[in-house]
């Protein structure tokens, strides 16, 4: 007599694999898509802070070689004859003569090549945006996906020390900015927080 003995896989057995292959698959794609999403995250992070530490590098750069030129905490005074929409601004001349300003307006920062009146004290006055000559954006959201939250300029002393022997201290400047990355994806929506005091190393007294 023969016998065959034939296994296989019943109908439940196949639901139960099945499902169990699902619940694993599901498990498997939300952990890649977490872990894809933390990658970019981390990555755009990087990329705004870099991008926010270049620009403050470039600021102290000058700040640090250069020549202050106005000090008051009025905007006006500040920014001399610049358009009203450059809220922030810090106005410094080089050793050549050359006058510049970074600036900035709404979410952007910008560096602005300026022509400035000087009397024989060294006295800097009527400031304004040099002929023949365009802003350089230094930070936006069209530039370089950074959208500038907020950002200001914080000098010490309340006066011009290379004119007036009463601020017997190199001038300071204070820089705080907060920058997002600009995009509308919520993975990609970081920001940061950014502050740094710079001394200027001209000395003229």
């Amino acid at each position: 007599m023969r016998i065959n003995n034939k296994t296989g896989f019943t109908l439940v057995e196949m639901l139960i694999a099945i499902s169990i292959f699902a619940v694993v698959a599901t498990l498997a794609s939300s952990l890649f898509s977490t872990f894809a999403n933390n990658q970019k995250r981390t990555k755009v992070s990087q990329e705004l802070l870099n991008n926010a530490q270049y620009a403050l590098e470039i600021i102290s750069r000058e700040v640090k070689n250069n020549e202050i030129i106005t000090f008051s905490s009025d905007r006006d005074e500040r920014c001399q004859n610049l358009p009203e929409d450059y809220s922030q601004c810090l106005l410094f001349a080089r050793e050549n003569g050359e006058t510049a300003a970074f600036v900035y307006s709404g979410s952007e920062l910008l560096y602005v090549p300026i022509d400035c009146t000087e009397d024989d004290d060294g006295q800097y006055s009527d400031c304004a945006i040099a002929n023949a000559q365009q802003p350089a954006t230094v930070l936006s959201a069209d530039y370089n996906k950074v959208d500038v939250t907020s950002f200001a300029f914080f000098l010490s002393p309340d006066g011009n020390p290379y004119i007036n022997d009463s601020f017997n201290q190199q001038p300071r400047v204070t820089i705080k900015m907060a920058v997002k990355y600009s995009s509308t994806k919520t993975v990609e929506q970081v920001n940061h927080y950014l502050q740094t005091t710079v001394s200027s190393r001209v000395y003229k007294r």
